[in-house]
């Protein structure tokens, strides 16, 4: 059962603390940081990634970050919301290794403002959360420490083999491109392990296939050894995304996972 989506929420965040925060050197390879009105030694971190389909999106969208960023602010967390090189200059694998990039210099750099890099979650839309969870399966392949928690919101993108062999879209077949080799280079489902962080996946039960992807995800994760919680909501594509961090039991699922996974 769904639950109801509330309009009501926290304001719009007004603007990032620390704004183009470069963690590497291209114009796209920086973050926003949020900051809590009284940071702690071991304020705890939210990373954010915002999606567009592989080609577009930025840290600073409104359906990104607007209730995000207010809302865990308020509850004590340190909000860094990212951005990373786009189609068609850069591929989905090399956008992982952006966001890794990302994580780790927020890893590095969190002790400076308070944060507490072994007290991360990171949280995706759509492409966002596909190139999370590619780099979620196995972090310290990308040289980064392992965080408490990964929230995946509404991607279709798990399993980009059995995506792209059962009638992908315009958007997945412009990203993955015709190569099957490339389609399980880039496939979340082949780089779970059981050390990764507890998983959260919302799906759009009004898609057809985010659903049914989150569900096997879920399953490839507990067959190794992890945690994961699928939960399936009758709301639409951007409404998985813009329902968290307004006050409705969407959000309060979320908080509870995250809370029960060892952060506020």
């Amino acid at each position: 059962m769904s639950l109801s989506l509330s309009i009501s929420g926290p304001a719009f965040a007004a603007g990032p603390t620390h704004a183009d925060v470069a963690y590497a050197s291209g114009s796209k390879q920086k973050y926003d940081l949020y900051m809590p009105a009284n940071p702690t030694r071991n304020t705890p971190v939210l990373v954010v990634v915002h999606g567009g389909g592989w080609v577009a999106g930025d840290k600073s969208n409104k359906n990104a970050i607007a209730f995000k960023a207010p809302h865990y602010t308020a509850k004590g967390y340190v909000v860094a919301s990212v951005n990373y090189r786009l189609l068609p200059g850069t591929k989905p694998d090399e956008q992982a290794r952006d966001v890794a990039r990302a994580i780790k210099h927020i890893q590095a750099s969190s002790s400076r403002w308070g944060g507490d890099p072994t007290n991360m979650a990171v949280m995706g839309h759509s492409s966002g959360a596909h190139l999370l969870a590619l780099v979620a399966g196995n972090p310290e392949a990308y040289e980064l420490r392992n965080w408490k928690a990964t929230v995946l919101l509404d991607t279709e993108a798990l399993d980009v083999a059995n995506l792209m062999r059962n009638g992908a879209g315009q958007v997945a077949r412009g990203a993955f491109g015709i190569d099957p080799s490339y389609w399980t280079q880039v496939s979340p489902a082949e780089t779970v392990t059981a050390g990764m962080a507890p998983v959260f996946i919302m799906c759009s039960a009004l898609r057809e296939t985010a659903c049914p992807q989150a569900r096997e995800y879920g399953e490839d994760i507990e067959a190794v050894g992890g945690t994961a919680h699928v939960r399936a909501v009758q709301l639409t594509h951007e409404e998985v995304n813009t329902s968290i961090g307004q006050q409705n039991g969407y959000t309060g699922a979320v908080d509870n996972f995250l809370r029960n996974s060892g952060l506020r």
